[in-house]
């Protein structure tokens, strides 16, 4: 973006009670500064400050703030503002040009906004608001793994109590994060009493959960392990703890269910082609259709190894790159592109830490799961083995292929085809 088009550089230093901001010329003149409380008159006379300085044009305004979403970011781009975002780490850099002694203050940041957003934009990223049905799939990933961390925190109390009370359940599931194990401890009253569980009631266990991986028999077995020797009440205190365990257990373990499946459900609807960019139809009824573009959530969907999660981390946390199919910034925002440092006859090649992480984790499960399920995946993936990389580097090589496929694929519009792929190797 031109920066000749812009007659105002704002710099906004956001907060939870105040945002300072600071208004700059093309030549770095000062325009206007100040303070605005965080509320809807506060950035409404923020707005009432800026519009003047551009003669009422929101086009001709840049305003730079250090995160990308946000009240503030939505006021000023439903204002009609271009909102540029930056990383802290780079504004500190930025900051460094203005104080050298290492000063810092929140007029401060506000001005090193500004202007270095005059001076140098191109280091500043444009921000864009996702549609609606991106937005709600990002908050529902983001509840999703909310209610995954409390399942697992709870899964672990009740793994410690295990532990020293009932060995033998852990045989079974040794993270105590399965239904079985907490059905069985509901059957009872106190540790004491698991191993006297007949072996017909886990038989009706079993049978109610649909379970044949495991028998009665093998289950009744593990429940009568012997447990540690503990101090007189100290099984009836943990009793009590696991009583109060459970229900929470059951109640996130449902929550979880019942957000997956919402999850999938605005995956369906990202998929479903959008009404605004549906082509028109033929004025002939007799004429044959020209067949529906595929959506970027269709064509990532159809790649091998990725499931619903993998989907929407792609499309809640890369959606500008996909959009721009932007493969180097989709690189960089999974982790992928490494890091190189050269200094004279030094040459250092490492990975990438300044990434998304939710992003890199969902990459990552996704070249397992391709090599799992993908030929030419694995080929590649047991080639690089073969060189000497270790196994998570090997898997970095695999999604990076499959990126490099996946951007391919959105620019031409087309769903995966793995003839496609043998082909080229003919």
């Amino acid at each position: 973006m031109n920066t000749q088009t812009f007659s105002v550089f704002a710099g906004i230093d956001w907060a939870e009670k105040d945002h300072k901001f600071d208004a700059r010329g093309p030549d770095g003149s000062l325009l206007a500064q100040g303070t605005v409380p965080h509320s809807a008159s506060g950035l409404a006379k923020l707005v009432g400050i800026l519009l003047p300085l551009a003669n009422g044009d929101p086009a001709a305004i840049a305003v730079a703030v250090e995160t990308n979403h946000g009240p503030v970011v939505e006021t000023c781009l439903a204002y009609g503002f271009a909102v540029f975002s930056i990383n802290p780490k780079q504004l500190d850099r930025f900051r460094d040009r203005f104080a050298p002694a290492g000063s810092k203050s929140d007029e401060l940041d506000a001005y090193v906004l500004a202007d270095s957003l005059r001076t140098d934009m191109h280091l500043f990223r444009a921000v864009e608001l996702s549609d609606e049905r991106t937005l709600r799939l990002r908050a529902l990933v983001s509840v999703r793994e909310d209610l995954d961390r409390q399942l697992r925190r709870l899964a672990n109390r009740l793994r410690d109590l295990l532990v020293h009370n009932a060995p033998g359940l852990l045989e079974l599931s040794p993270a105590a994060d399965t239904p079985l194990l907490w059905a069985l401890l509901e059957h009872v009253d106190s540790f004491p009493a698991l191993p006297r569980l007949q072996v017909r009631t886990v038989a009706g266990i079993l049978k109610n959960r649909r379970i044949r991986r495991i028998s009665a028999g093998a289950v009744a077995e593990a429940l009568r392990k012997p447990s540690l020797i503990r101090a007189p009440g100290a099984p009836e205190a943990a009793w009590e703890q696991v009583r109060y365990l459970l229900p929470q257990l059951r109640l996130i373990h449902q929550q979880v269910r019942d957000c997956e499946k919402l999850v999938t459900e605005a995956l369906t609807v990202l998929c479903a082609n959008d009404p605004d960019e549906a082509q028109p139809e033929s004025p002939d009824p007799d004429a044959p259709q020209p067949p529906s573009r595929p959506t970027d959530a269709e064509i990532i969907r159809s790649c091998p190894g990725i499931g619903p999660t993998i989907a929407a981390a792609l499309l809640t946390e890369a959606d500008g790159a996909i959009r721009k199919r932007d493969l180097p910034s989709l690189r960089a925002l999974c982790g992928v592109a490494p890091v190189t440092r050269r200094s004279g006859k030094s040459l250092l090649v490492c990975m990438r830490y300044a990434c998304r992480e939710r992003l890199r984790q969902a990459v990552h499960a996704w070249g397992l799961g391709a090599t799992r399920c993908d030929t030419r995946a694995h080929e590649h993936y047991t080639r690089l083995r073969a060189r000497g990389y270790n196994h998570n580097r090997a898997v970095r090589g695999v999604v990076d292929r499959l990126l490099a496929m996946l951007i391919a694929m959105l620019r031409d519009n087309t769903l995966y085809d793995p003839a496609k792929r043998i082909a080229t190797l003919a």
